[in-house]
């Protein structure tokens, strides 16, 4: 998390043309840590996270937290450029929350009668450990730190809170997707 990358132009070998990211402002601010990149939500960074990475690992991470939709092989994942819906990103998000655990959304927790008496109620299931320890131990202070001082401060509210904040291309869509605790 406190380890460098660097926030500079950069371009990858890519068919027809070459594959050159840019920051939302188009500007760059050199070597910094991946904390730092992450709250001020720097695209550069992300994009050579990825590649250091691999694609196909970032693509069986997100599957592995619940996103459902076929991830594209390129680059520009790291980015957000694959359509993902809305409730995947919900269980993506909730597996960070429940501590590394994937949990399948229900849409009816309990049934009950007239007179207030169950007549169903979904068991408590803990989910799948998909995420280690020290993966949740380094993702959510970095989402706080979105929350407390980075993109994401307006969204902060009167508890504790983390999320991640994005933007499509030219500014025509901006989101912030997060979570509390419990």
């Amino acid at each position: 998390m406190y380890d460098a990358v660097t926030d500079s132009r950069v371009c990858y070998p890519s068919f027809p043309k070459p594959y050159c990211p840019s920051n939302y402002d188009n500007r760059y601010y050199g070597g910094m840590t991946y904390y730092k990149a992450f709250i001020l939500s720097r695209n550069i960074p992300a994009v050579r996270v990825a590649q250091s990475v691999g694609i196909a690992n970032v693509a069986e991470t997100a599957h592995s937290m619940g996103i459902k939709t076929h991830i594209p092989n390129n680059l520009s994942i790291a980015l957000g450029a694959a359509d993902v819906k809305i409730i995947d990103m919900a269980v993506a998000y909730s597996t960070i929350a429940n501590g590394g655990y994937r949990v399948e959304p229900t849409a009816v927790e309990r049934i009950t009668d007239s007179s207030g008496a169950i007549i169903y109620q979904r068991k408590p299931n803990l989910g799948e450990k998909v995420l280690d320890d020290d993966v949740i131990a380094k993702i959510v202070p970095a989402m706080e730190g979105v929350v407390n001082g980075g993109t994401g401060r307006m969204s902060r509210i009167d508890r504790p809170s983390a999320g991640k904040t994005g933007t499509t291309s030219e500014f025509r869509d901006a989101w912030f997707c997060g979570f509390v605790p419990k």
